[in-house]
């Protein structure tokens, strides 16, 4: 299989990269078998449709897995009582 040559400009244009090159992967340009590559995309991007609008209200249940401990807890109950604004988005 060869491998599509193409520069780093140019994926950054067709996937609307955001950084400069020397802050991505190594391969970001791979678009065989790189992190950019459909197959990889498709593999590891494990999003779903929800059916959440703006000015819904928050579920009485968002479970979320806290980094330190392990454990499951409940978004909701760690700030009772006080506005929060979550935002999802991709940290990759």
């Amino acid at each position: 299989m060869t491998t599509k040559t193409c520069t780093f400009e140019s994926v950054k244009q067709s996937r609307n990269l955001q950084f400069e090159e020397a802050e991505y992967v190594e391969g970001i340009c791979d678009l065989d078998n790189g992190p950019m590559a459909i197959s990889t995309i498709e593999k590891y991007d494990k999003r779903t449709e929800g059916s959440l609008s703006v000015n819904d209200d928050v579920p009485q249940s968002l479970p979320i897995l806290s980094l330190s401990t392990n454990e499951e807890l409940n978004l909701l109950d760690l700030h009772k009582g006080r506005p929060m604004v979550v935002t999802f988005g991709s940290f990759s």
